[in-house]
């Protein structure tokens, strides 16, 4: 035995000298063997970052890795996570690169039998252990949720050769201004947002005088340096309050251009203060101070005024600038002055912030001891690069910032790209926002945050109305860019559409790269959409057309049929894809209402059917059908409706000019269908599935069910009624009856379904009511049931002779679950 001992001895040190241990095949989850996962266990930062690896190789692996103390000696394979000043191994390894300096330079390294997951601090090490699982393992948190969470699913996890990767963040404040008052009701979305954020290497975050010990310190350790941030300035506040602002401290409040004191200001819409008063500022002054001792966990005060523009008009407000209109250097040299009485030292450890805001954006011409001015983008186009400097519509926008720049101050980006429109609508910024990011950091400036809710917010919308959801796509595009600028617009929305929509990744990739278009180029060229809580309604026309929507919906249904017919994904994974493709066909579908109202077309996207009793007659009567092209037919089509608990009604008057059959109709597949009607009805409006009956003016009909419109079941029987009969003028009139219960449809008053009637007539245009679709479920009429038909014995009458239309043609309720929908 010893001379083979001897033998495999001298081999190994042979093998070694030639650098096999660089090449030795690390086995980090194998069939007998597993690494085992070492750190500063009492490092609240670096024992996270550990949980959180060993937690995420267990969803991908199945298996759980033993986490232990840095100080033990583990022979085999290991994983250490950590920092150059308590860990000998990370100190000595110099191919690491960590002493070149950067807070948050990150190293990850393959060496022999030991990766190394290591920074110049516990939070750096925690992004490199991130930045594996994403880029090594394809970990991927794309929005705070579980179901954004995917994990690739691994026999193994093994590195074979040897590699080393260092990386420095291109920003230095990295974040989202996550806005709203923690509660119970709240806590959950903002702890999913904060996990969100870590996960994604974002390293600031807000906190409020509220803030619990608790949340702080589980903000701590998952790397955040935290902001106390505010429009705190103003009045009334903790400091400053209503009762102070009466009798002989009255003059503490900012003077209008009448000379009266505003003394009218509330907790939710403060006053401004009056900036020249000594007493302001010296308690403002106090009250940062204030603030380092009762919460001392912030890394940065972050102050500014109140958010609006009634700055004080008094004499010696006016007179702190040469010209009194100079808002931006009279709230320099304010901020300057609190900053000062709160006690600034040199060299110590108390920053601060402020931002360059509203009306005071311009560069100023004092130095305030300000660490960190982001500058407030409301005067940029978010239709326009911002990268494109010789642009005219981003206003004062490169000029300010230019300014700031040359001023010598550390600068960003304080923007509102997350909440242009005054409700949640889906804005396709990605390539916008990517551009923004690589610009400022081209441009030197430091860092970048924007304003949005928690995630989930708000709580009683549903999930196509949430802020968060609207701009996802976006929101995970900031996040990757401020790591690493060089990312690519395209490659993150593929990367995003192949693992998020499996079979119907190039489908959603070409919808969304279709609305980039529209939304960067306009119908007539780029539009100017400066701020936030604009309108929608009135961008509508410079962003979306009739055939964007019909293209769009057929990229959904492509894609859902593709996810259908798919052999590779069992039923989890489908219902999985098909509820994210549901939830981006819901969000146009807020756009396709709001197209609907701003072209006055509304009413024929959204109708509620009156109900019928036994003995009366069908009193709603349909909108016209029109073609393609919003014209009526020469042959007219009339449509009157009606419901009962067990059936619906339809009575269509056609004017059929080679009508010959009169009579009770056949079930049969028949001829080619070359003329007659098609009707389509979706009982479920948040899934793709419908049906269509389909009726031959020779006498027959087949019925069918599809999953998304472009593979359609014949076998499937509604067991429905039609027939033909004559009207008073000796016309042939179709009446056709549907059980509700072969729809999966109850038949109670308000529920809500989707439905679309569509007519071939000879030798003219289709037509259809809401319109000639036949394919996309998202461009049927939203129809409602209305009335009772047990009770109501109002709803009489034959046909047409009953309600004029106009009275039946009424507004589903806004808040219904179902999307809303319409299109021409």
């Amino acid at each position: 035995m010893k001379p083979l001992s001897l033998l495999f001895a001298v081999a190994l040190c042979v093998a070694a000298s030639q650098g096999f241990a660089q090449n030795q095949v690390l086995r980090i989850v194998s069939p007998g063997e597993d690494a085992v996962i070492q750190t500063d266990i009492n490092s609240p930062i670096e024992n996270y970052a550990a949980q959180e690896l060993q937690r995420a190789i267990k969803l991908m692996t199945g298996t759980e890795l033993q986490i232990r103390p840095s100080s033990e000696t583990i022979a085999g394979a290991k994983i250490i996570i950590g920092i150059p000043s308590t860990n000998t191994r990370i100190a000595t390894n110099t191919s690491l690169g960590l002493g070149l300096g950067g807070e948050e330079r990150i190293a990850i390294e393959k060496e022999g039998f030991i990766l190394f997951l290591a920074g110049n601090t516990p939070r750096a090490a925690l992004y490199a252990t991130y930045t594996y699982l994403q880029d090594y393992l394809g970990a991927r948190w794309y929005w705070p949720d579980p179901t954004g969470e995917y994990m690739p699913q691994l026999d193994s996890i093994v590195h074979s050769t040897a590699f080393t990767f260092t990386h420095v963040p291109h920003l230095d404040v990295r974040s989202v201004a996550m806005t709203g008052q923690r509660s119970t009701s709240t806590a959950a979305g903002m702890d999913l947002t904060d996990l969100w954020m870590a996960r994604n290497r974002l390293n600031w975050i807000s906190d409020r005088s509220n803030t619990t010990t608790t949340v702080l310190a589980d903000r701590r350790k998952k790397g955040f340096l935290l902001r106390r941030a505010g429009h705190n300035i103003s009045a009334p506040n903790e400091v400053i309050t209503t009762t102070m602002l009466q009798g002989a401290d009255s003059v503490l409040a900012a003077m209008n251009a009448n000379g009266i004191r505003l003394k009218n200001g509330t907790v939710s819409l403060p006053e401004h203060v009056c900036w020249s008063n000594p007493r302001v500022q010296e308690l403002m002054g106090a009250m940062l101070a204030d603030w380092w001792d009762e919460a001392p966990f912030p890394d940065v005060i972050h102050f500014y005024p109140a958010d609006n523009a009634r700055y004080c008009q008094c004499q010696p407000c006016k007179n702190m600038t040469v010209n009194p209109s100079d808002i931006s250097t009279r709230w320099q040299i304010m901020a300057d002055s609190l900053v000062k009485k709160a006690g600034r030292i040199a060299g110590n450890d108390k920053k601060y912030w402020t931002y360059a805001y509203w009306h005071y954006q311009g560069s100023a011409q004092y130095t305030a001891a300000m660490d960190f001015i982001p500058y407030a983008l409301d005067l940029a186009n978010y239709r326009t690069l911002l990268s494109d400097t010789l642009s005219t519509k981003h206003g004062q926008t490169h000029n300010h910032i230019n300014s700031w720049l040359a001023s010598g101050r550390d600068i960003g980006i304080r923007g509102y790209e997350f909440i242009i429109f005054k409700t949640p609508m889906f804005a396709p910024t990605v390539s916008w926002m990517a551009d923004q990011i690589k610009w400022l950091t081209k441009k030197g400036m430091r860092g970048y945050l924007s304003e949005i809710l928690y995630y989930g917010a708000p709580n009683s919308n549903e999930p196509e109305q949430k802020w968060w959801n609207c701009s996802r796509m976006s929101l995970y595009t900031a996040a990757k860019t401020m790591w690493d600028t060089a990312v690519n617009a395209d490659s993150l929305v593929l990367d995003w559409c192949t693992k998020v929509y499996g079979p119907a990744r190039f489908d959603l990739n070409g919808y969304y790269w279709d609305m980039d278009s529209a939304w960067m180029n306009g119908v007539k060229g780029p539009e100017v959409l400066k701020g936030f809580n604009k309108t929608p309604r009135r961008h509508i026309d410079s962003f979306l057309t009739a055939n964007l929507f019909h293209k769009s919906y057929k990229r959904f249904a492509d894609g859902l049929q593709r996810i259908d017919t798919s052999s590779a994904l069992d039923a989890a994974a489908k219902t999985r894809i098909e509820t994210q493709i549901l939830l981006e066909r819901e969000m146009l579908d807020n756009w396709l209402d709001t197209f609907q109202v701003a072209k006055g077309r509304g009413s024929r996207y959204r109708l509620s059917i009156m109900a019928r009793t036994t003995t009366g007659g069908l009193i709603t009567q349909l909108p016209s059908f029109e073609t393609s092209f919003g014209n009526n037919s020469i042959y007219p089509t009339t449509v009157d409706a009606g419901w009962m608990e067990d059936s619906l009604h339809l009575q269509i008057h056609t004017a059929e000019q080679n009508l010959i059959t009169e009579g009770t109709f056949t079930r049969n597949d028949g001829p080619t269908f070359n003329q007659g009607l098609e009707i389509y009805i979706q009982p479920d409006t948040t899934k793709p599935n419908f049906y269509r009956l389909r009726i031959r003016p020779e006498g027959s009909f087949v019925d069918a069910k599809t999953y998304s419109g472009l593979i359609y079941d014949s076998s499937w029987n509604m067991s429905c009624v039609v027939k033909t009969v004559r009207n008073s003028s000796n016309e042939l009139v179709y009446k056709v009856q549907i059980p509700l219960a072969a729809l999966g449809l109850a038949g109670v008053e308000g529920k809500e379904f989707r439905m679309a009637i569509r007519r071939k007539a000879s030798n003219a245009a289709i037509t259809g009511w809401p319109e000639n679709n036949s394919n996309y479920a998202g461009l049927f009429s939203l129809v409602k049931f209305v009335g009772n038909p047990e009770v109501d014995n109002s709803v009489v009458g034959s046909g047409a002779q009953g309600l004029p239309p106009a009275a039946s043609l009424q507004n589903v309720n806004a808040n219904s679950k179902a999307p809303k929908q319409g299109l021409k």
